[in-house]
């Protein structure tokens, strides 16, 4: 069931492209609360690496890129299928 409601909700991921100090960024217009992000961290404490699934879909769970600080962010990276 999981695996098809990601299917289906790929391809309505925004991302959104951000001119900023000479250079373009890409920034998923999907936001995660940080304190959901954690409490879910927390509750698959065990997991490390890649992490699919409420919402997240990451290569590295424990330190994902979420915040902007003139890098790329994606919270759902891995369901976009982009590298």
């Amino acid at each position: 069931m999981i695996k098809s409601i990601y299917k289906n909700y790929r391809k309505k991921i925004v991302i959104v492209k951000v001119y900023f100090e000479d250079r373009w960024y890409e920034l998923e217009a999907f936001i995660l609360d940080k304190k959901y992000l954690q409490k879910l961290q927390e509750k698959n404490s065990d997991c490390k690496g890649a992490f699919c699934g409420y919402g997240v879909a990451v290569k590295d769970f424990k330190n994902p890129i979420i915040d902007f600080d003139r890098n790329n962010t994606y919270i759902q990276r891995k369901i976009t299928g982009k590298k």
